[in-house]
């Protein structure tokens, strides 16, 4: 009874929601949390144990010093964060302009975007604090200089899943998804009580990509649409139940996409 109530109906979606995003059955996404997990584990086996490998070694004069290797890794790091997110940039942009101008929010709050910054900016920070460090070290092997060199290598490798997942994003088809995921059946019943909610802002985006392709002519993109609206919002009446929310998803509905498929009529466009 008390999983019924609204309070922990709420609290429970978002639960639910959240290990759904974190744990989402893609490909690039257990890629970056292998590689994470992978250089946690690296960090902690040099601190912690004795590994039988090292990224760095001093043997003598004919070695670089290790202030140069580093301030190497910082110049490399900079210019290929500032090329990445210069192209991102206008990537996105090309989006935004062809489907939804959301699509740059989207983009810039999603966590792979925010991680892959992350990571960049710690990497560079700490590398160019161990720098002024560095400078005189001639110590065969040193800690400090190793979690540097597996930050770097962390980053690079991160740009693997990144550029999946964010071409992917980009796509029409996940970028409606990704859209429709943030409707959440609390937007619709705060809608059938009358209450401030934020369900016309969130729906419109879907509803501008549809009428884009269907003025257009691609047809295949409404056919994703209405796909990825029949999927999420029919399975969150399904899950749910409620008189209620199934009315006021059904007239949301019609409303809009009698709209859309007017539209479209005028247009010839089926």
């Amino acid at each position: 009874m008390r999983n019924r109530s609204p309070k922990w109906r709420i609290f429970w979606e978002w639960v639910q929601r959240r290990l759904s995003s974190l744990f989402h059955p893609t490909v690039p996404k257990f890629l970056a949390y292998g590689i994470i997990v992978v250089a946690t584990l690296l960090i902690i086996w040099r601190w912690v144990g004795n590994p039988p490998f090292s990224f760095y070694s001093w043997n003598g004069v004919g070695n670089p010093p290790l202030g140069t290797i580093l301030s190497t890794l910082i110049m490399v790091l900079a210019t290929i964060f500032a090329l990445l997110i210069s192209l991102m940039l206008v990537t996105v942009q090309l989006s935004a302009s062809t489907y939804t101008p959301r699509v740059i929010k989207l983009h810039f709050n999603a966590i792979h975007f925010k991680g892959i910054v992350f990571s960049f900016l710690v990497t560079i920070v700490y590398l160019t604090w161990r720098l002024a460090q560095a400078q005189h070290w001639d110590v065969q092997r040193c800690n400090f200089a190793e979690t540097g060199f597996v930050l770097f290598f962390t980053s690079l490798f991160l740009l693997i899943p990144y550029t999946w997942i964010s071409l992917r994003i980009l796509r029409p088809k996940f970028l409606l998804e990704r859209l429709l995921w943030d409707i959440t059946a609390e937007d619709f019943r705060r809608a059938a009580e009358g209450r401030p909610n934020k369900l016309d802002e969130k729906l419109q985006p879907v509803i501008d990509i549809i009428r884009h392709a269907a003025k257009e002519g691609q047809l295949r993109t409404v056919e994703e649409a209405f796909g990825a609206i029949w999927q999420h919002l029919g399975g969150m009446v399904r899950k749910s139940k409620e008189e209620s929310l199934s009315n006021q998803i059904a007239l949301t509905l019609s409303d809009r996409l009698f709209e859309i498929g007017r539209f479209a009529n005028a247009q010839g466009c089926f």
